[in-house]
């Protein structure tokens, strides 16, 4: 007779991943967890089977047919391609993702406090908020970036708690980050720091750095190989460029030089070019739509932004700072436009679409492509009561979505953990997020709240955990 011993070599890793991530030995119980549970389950069904957008959408049709495209980098686009079975379902790859982002946030969690009442607080308040659960049901590269900086700032937490990581298993969660934040393009950068941070914890030799980085550039090669960019449409490598030049050559008193002009009449008539437009990538599409892709060689752009810069250096800064509403804190940047229109002297819904949004989702509400929504009409009304948590979130994105204030919360926390353990530094707790917001502002990437996302969250998590310890702190008062 077969009992479950002969299974111990599938329960075993589980167990241990409960163990290391969830919960310590002894302290687990299903009843203990009651609500915890009932709330993610209650986001999963409701969001099942996962938020589908835009950009999303197109890559999914592009891998039913065939095509590939270069957007995403080539270690996402294997990823997208097997988690969503060629394009043909989504249920797999949000199940995935759910189940990662809920495991880093634990890890999180049981970094942050030994008191387990002080856990269950914190995870309780954010499984309830809909931003951590809905963010991790969405399709997206954006949320293994999310799952990375989580476990990294797990990490960070328990060095400088002076809290003790097996040294086999940092490695393995090394490198569960790399493979993790190597699924986005500002990934590579904080892939780099990732090296440079392991070999100081690790104490690593010269010759396993150049290895560590040699890996990070033949796995991108190479995950890369045979995708290509079949779309007839934009490119994002070229995107960037493209909206700075934009931005500066419009200016009636910028400088451009004959060569300057050559390249870029190539790609669009010089009338266009003139043409004012916002700097934001709100109305970017309807110029971006117009450009000749074909003649758009990066080299050349790329010389052509050098040549421009020197001439022009303020224009291209605000063309940067404009699209990084998001990115930067305040007081260096002015508040993010809102997603949903609070102008009530406008017409409710003018010139947005059926979900009242005319700017850049913190949550994407729907799924965009009907060939993966599959929905059992029983999960219907836990989707209709999850809509409403989820738009008030959206109606106000300029709070909720402004990844630059969320790192305010994080500085404070930073300096607290300093202050309990002055024997060491707490700035490497922030310097990943820092060095993610300073990328995506000198890539000139239109910043968008899911590109801040590990900001936002692990802000929010700071900030509760807090007002969890003023709380006990009173207690005890």
């Amino acid at each position: 007779m077969y009992g479950f011993k002969n299974f111990s070599f599938i329960f075993r890793p589980l167990v241990k991943v409960r163990d290391l991530f969830i919960s310590p030995p002894g302290n687990f119980s299903l009843k203990s967890f009651a609500p915890e549970i009932s709330l993610l389950v209650f986001w999963y069904l409701a969001m099942f089977p996962g938020r589908v957008g835009y950009d999303t959408k197109i890559s999914l049709e592009l891998l039913r047919s065939g095509g590939s495209t270069d957007w995403w980098t080539g270690w996402y686009w294997r990823v997208l391609q097997i988690l969503s079975l060629n394009g043909h379902s989504v249920i797999l790859f949000a199940s995935f993702s759910y189940l990662l982002t809920i495991i880093s946030f634990y890890w999180v969690i049981n970094s942050l406090f030994n008191d387990q009442r002080n856990r269950r607080i914190l995870a309780r308040t954010i499984f309830a908020l809909p931003i951590l659960p809905v963010f991790a049901m969405t399709v997206q590269h954006d949320i293994f970036l999310l799952c990375g900086f989580l476990i990294l700032f797990g990490i960070e937490l328990r060095l400088a708690k002076n809290k003790e990581i097996p040294i086999k298993f940092l490695k393995l969660l090394v490198l569960l980050i790399l493979l993790l934040i190597l699924t986005t393009h500002q990934g590579l950068v904080i892939a780099l720091y990732l090296v440079v941070r392991a070999s100081i914890i690790l104490k690593l030799k010269k010759v396993t750095i150049l290895v560590a980085l040699l890996f990070i550039v033949v796995f991108s090669q190479v995950s890369a190989y045979g995708i290509k960019n079949t779309e007839e449409k934009k490119s994002g490598q070229i995107i960037p460029l493209l909206m700075d030049i934009k931005c500066v050559v419009q200016d009636p008193d910028s400088v451009v030089g004959e060569d300057a002009w050559t390249v870029l009449n190539s790609l669009l008539p010089k009338s266009t070019w003139e043409k004012p437009y916002r700097c934001d990538e709100i109305n970017a599409n309807e110029w971006l739509n117009l450009v000749d892709y074909s003649k758009a060689d990066i080299k050349r752009l790329a010389k052509t932004y050098i040549a421009l810069a020197p001439k022009n250096g303020e224009l291209l800064i605000m063309a940067h700072i404009a699209r990084s509403n998001y990115v930067l804190p305040p007081p260096f940047s002015q508040v993010p436009p809102n997603q949903v229109n609070l102008n009530f002297e406008r017409p409710i819904g003018e010139g947005t679409n059926v979900a009242l949004q005319s700017g850049p989702p913190v949550l994407h509400p729907s799924v965009d492509d009907p060939y993966v929504k599959v929905k059992p009409q029983i999960f219907l009304p836990l989707e209709y009561l999850a809509q409403i948590p989820i738009f008030i979130v959206n109606q106000s994105s300029w709070f909720w979505g402004w990844g630059g204030l969320w790192l305010w919360p994080i500085v404070y926390f930073s300096w607290l953990v300093k202050q309990s353990n002055k024997q060491r530094s707490s700035f490497t707790l922030l310097a990943p997020l820092l060095l993610l917001h300073l990328t995506l502002f000198s890539l000139g990437i239109s910043s968008t709240p899911r590109h801040v996302t590990p900001s936002i969250v692990i802000g929010l998590t700071c900030l509760i955990s807090i007002l969890i310890n003023q709380r006990s702190v009173a207690k005890i008062a």
